[in-house]
């Protein structure tokens, strides 16, 4: 789920990653034509009320904070993304004062609204492809309900 009217059909990022130097958390990485791993992820816009929309990711590559990253340079931040987010100062508040009322409001869920429905790979030693899925947590499907007016179907 990500803030934003996200652009219809297929939206292709093909930017690489790297550390976020302007950034005073060390871990958060930045995808911009500078970075120095490849990183390219497909979007597909499910739905949208306007102001958040719901989106399949699929990574082509494995960067650490991949989706997260390329979502922010995209300009569709996930809802809930403390980190990778609107504002960049939310991370830090939350590390020094967790998650107080006015950061909730400001975040709109507690969590990152990111999840892997679906997880489809190779099995190192036997090569047998390996489908994992996990159902959609509780808080994302009464989000979905409320702002959407539907039930949030997660694609196979």
């Amino acid at each position: 789920l990500v803030h934003g009217a996200f652009p219809d059909g297929e939206t292709i990022i093909d930017l690489p990653l790297g550390l976020d130097r302007d950034s005073p958390i060390a871990k958060k990485r930045r995808a911009s034509k500078d970075g120095d791993e490849k990183a390219i992820t497909r979007f597909l816009k499910r739905s949208t009320n306007g102001i958040y929309s719901f989106v399949s990711c699929f990574p082509e590559t494995g960067r650490h904070h991949q989706i997260r990253a390329h979502l922010e340079a995209a300009g569709f931040p996930i809802v809930g993304d403390k980190l990778y987010g609107c504002d960049p100062d939310f991370f830090l508040e939350f590390v020094r004062n967790g998650l107080t009322d006015e950061l909730r409001k400001h975040l709109v869920l507690p969590r990152t609204a990111l999840h892997a429905a679906r997880v489809a790979f190779s099995h190192p030693d036997s090569k047998r492809l390996l489908v994992l899925t996990a159902p959609l947590p509780r808080m994302f499907q009464d989000f979905f309900k409320e702002n959407f007016k539907q039930p949030i179907v997660c694609p196979e």
